[in-house]
């Protein structure tokens, strides 16, 4: 099976912007925090991560902060503190009485700025057209035979939009993508009892007759449940106090499930083929440039198309470019959804057929 597969995507935040989903930098553009505790606890934020506007801060970096504020705490410094006995030396015991309520009151309100944040974001996540998520991926992948070969996509956003248009809530598959050829749709979840587990079957993305969505950096509907991890429904949690799971790719190694497995599986595709095409992805998640980079010096007929307009200016792909010359190529285009009908362009050229960019 793993002959058959030539090329590989993977989609970054540009991938969702035709239906006018915000890329990591810009999501907060119109975020406003309900008191002044919180937009100062933003501001600071925004000082220590050396950003003077609001639009350019990455929300990954913000949900880690605040997460490293909500384990406060927890930490060496908290269980000290909470741990010392009041009593004894009056200086003392003020001291630790004030730092201990200071470091509530930080926790308290870093909570609450999650909190927001979150709602903000999963309001952000579902405010698309369902069917111009269909019209969209469709029109991209038209002309692509299911019936030889699977179709991968790896994707670092954790939108809803790739499920809703390979298998809308009305269906398990689209009919359309059906009558192409298509009869799996692959998450990596298994179903147990009544509810669908992570647990992956990395032979299953080889199986052709299927498309396999690999969100590398997590979904807001993948929920922890005890010790196990679980697929909700394609609605995004109303509620913000609902735990989901988003991994920050500049932290580095993926090294727990279910982003391990996800990345392993990167890892395990590159090798096996020609083409690695990427489409609004930026460069700048550490770990997944160094397997692609692993993946061009070990697999040398392999190549990678980039599709992009634009490179933040901490993207790793100038380095990429610079390493493997010709067998790096960069497309300057963005994806454009025009009715139903998808196409990649600039100021100066159309392109309709996404596979026309691929050498054969």
């Amino acid at each position: 099976m793993e002959k058959s597969i030539d090329t590989v995507f993977l989609l970054g935040a540009g991938a969702s912007a035709p239906l006018g989903l915000p890329i990591t930098k810009g999501f907060l553009s119109d975020f406003k925090p309900s008191n002044n505790q919180l937009i100062e606890l933003l501001n600071v934020i925004m000082e220590y991560l050396g950003v003077d506007d609001i639009e350019d801060l990455d929300i990954e970096k913000v949900f880690s902060i605040l997460s490293e504020i909500e384990g406060l705490k927890d930490s060496l410094i908290g269980y000290y503190l909470s741990s010392k006995p009041h009593g004894g030396n009056i200086i003392q015991s003020n001291f630790i009485s004030s730092a201990t309520h200071a470091i509530n009151s930080f926790s308290l309100v870093g909570e609450k700025l999650f909190i927001e944040l979150k709602k903000f974001i999963l309001n952000k996540l579902s405010n698309f057209s369902h069917k111009k998520a269909f019209d969209l991926y469709y029109s991209l992948f038209d002309d692509y035979d299911f019936n030889l070969k699977p179709l991968i996509l790896f994707t670092t956003n954790y939108d809803l939009i790739l499920e809703e248009a390979f298998s809308p809530k009305s269906s398990d598959i689209h009919p359309a993508w059906i009558e192409k050829g298509v009869k799996d749709i692959y998450l990596g979840f298994k179903l147990k009892s009544i509810l669908p587990v992570f647990e992956f079957e990395i032979d299953r993305i080889y199986q052709p007759n299927t498309v396999s969505i690999l969100k590398l950096h997590g979904s807001i509907n993948w929920r922890p449940y005890e010790d196990l991890i679980i697929l909700g429904d394609k609605n995004p949690p109303n509620d913000p106090d609902v735990p989901f799971l988003i991994y920050p790719g500049y932290k580095g190694v993926a090294d727990e499930e279910p982003y391990f497995s996800l990345h392993f599986a990167l890892l395990d595709v590159l090798p096996k083929v020609k083409n690695l095409v990427t489409i609004g992805f930026a460069f700048r998640d550490s770990y997944i440039n160094t397997i692609i980079r692993h993946a061009l010096s070990m697999n040398k007929d392999l190549k990678l198309y980039v599709i992009a307009p634009y490179f933040p200016s901490d993207s790793y792909f100038p380095f990429l470019q610079e390493a493997f010359g010709e067998r790096v190529v960069h497309h300057r285009l963005k994806v454009v959804l025009d009715d139903d009908k998808a196409f990649l362009k600039n100021d100066e050229e159309i392109v309709e057929n996404l596979f026309d960019l691929i050498e054969s």
